[in-house]
């Protein structure tokens, strides 16, 4: 596989790079997450406004590793805001689900940032499963009434409206119930419970109370989300995974740095076989993580299948992601905690972003079943469970 970049695709990181490092200095950073939006609201426009969100989305130019070199700067400077769940998985689901329609009336100004968006899919726990989802959204006078209550909605608290996973009807294994409805955020009958965690992200629980929205609310067929949510999902996991690469890869960077600068009887302690070690240890994750992300990238843009690939990517990165920012921690000498280094912003994202659309246990489990049959499993790709006989 020819991994390298042609000068279109190395234009356009130099210059989300440059962009990044202009405005995401360490205490902008800060003031950012900790204010009432959790993200510095008038940079995220600007670089919506750039189109660097649109790539991978039918009509519009680039693939899908256009979109992983931009998060991938994205995640080396740590910078927050709704660039995932916001822009990539609403903008997925609308490019794959929507009308004409409603692709000019919804998803363009969520990629310019005009509009600000979030997905709710996880429920009490936790699973991406058809299983799991309990919110109901019943026929009512041509259009839905929504009760139920969605966890972990990324920036909820700030978006302009939600893209809710609902059930629309009761069905038995493998029969698709799902559908997509768009909800406007401030409708009667929404309440919202901030959920803090370790990276925070305006996280929270969305209720929501005999919410009535038209018929018009409905993106794609009726009963039938349940197979794109989880392709498209697979593809956000993806840009998931090069956002983890260059978080990793910066958080390597720092380490390395710090190592040949601190000295210690009398040399860098870089010098010593137990830090150079460790850090080449890093080294070899992170390169692992970005192959497993270009392959995954790679047959997305060529039309492949790409479950298999995409779920090894996100298995490897959830690991490795969480293993570097650790070893970098071990390499500062717990210098890496203090507020004035960069280095925690890096471990909190990994904490969060390896539980993110599927940890490394769900998508080895999506592994095993996409090779099934194997002696003692029965798999069930309707459903997107499996058990053990």
């Amino acid at each position: 596989m020819d991994l390298s970049l042609n000068p279109e695709q190395q234009a356009l990181r130099a210059e989300v790079r440059e962009f990044l490092t202009q405005n995401t200095e360490l205490a902008e950073l800060l003031i950012a997450e900790r204010s009432e939006t959790h993200y510095d609201e008038e940079l995220f426009r600007a670089f919506a406004r750039r189109g660097w969100l649109q790539f991978g989305l039918p009509g519009f130019a680039g693939g899908v590793l256009e979109l992983c070199l931009v998060l991938e700067e994205v995640g080396r400077s740590a910078c927050p805001g709704p660039f995932q769940n916001g822009a990539v998985q609403c903008g997925l689901l609308l490019g794959a689900l929507a009308n004409q329609e409603q692709r000019g009336d919804w998803l363009a100004p969520l990629l310019d940032g005009r509009r600000r968006a979030s997905l709710c899919v996880l429920e009490a726990d936790g699973q991406l499963a058809p299983s799991s989802i309990l919110l109901r959204a019943e026929p009512v006078d041509g259009g839905f009434e929504l009760s139920g209550l969605k966890q972990l909605v990324p920036y909820a608290g700030t978006a302009d409206e939600f893209y809710v996973v609902a059930r629309t009807r009761d069905g038995g294994p493998g029969e698709d119930c799902m559908s997509l409805l768009r909800v406007e955020a401030r409708l009667e009958g929404i309440h919202i419970r901030p959920q803090r965690g370790v990276f925070d992200d305006g996280a929270g629980a969305v209720e929501f109370c005999r919410v009535r929205v038209g018929g018009e609310a409905l993106v794609g067929e009726l009963h039938r989300v349940w197979p794109v949510l989880e392709d498209q999902l697979l593809v956000a996991a993806v840009a998931l995974c090069a956002e983890m690469n260059g978080g990793a890869q910066a958080a390597l960077d720092l380490a390395v740095a710090h190592a040949r600068q601190r000295e210690q009887f009398g040399r860098p302690v870089g010098a010593f076989q137990a830090v150079a070690h460790r850090a080449a240890d890093c080294l070899v994750e992170v390169d692992a993580c970005r192959l497993a992300v270009a392959e995954a990238a790679s047959r997305i843009d060529a039309g492949l299948d790409f479950a298999e690939a995409a779920s090894a990517a996100k298995a490897l990165c959830a690991v490795a992601y969480p293993s570097v920012t650790a070893a970098a921690h071990q390499i500062h000498g717990g210098v890496g905690y203090y507020e004035d280094s960069r280095l925690h912003l890096y471990t909190r994202r990994a904490e969060a972003m390896a539980q993110a659309l599927g940890d490394a246990s769900h998508h080895l489990e999506r592994i095993a079943c996409l090779w099934a049959p194997l002696p003692g499993r029965i798999a069930r790709r309707d459903t997107g469970d499996s058990t053990w006989t």
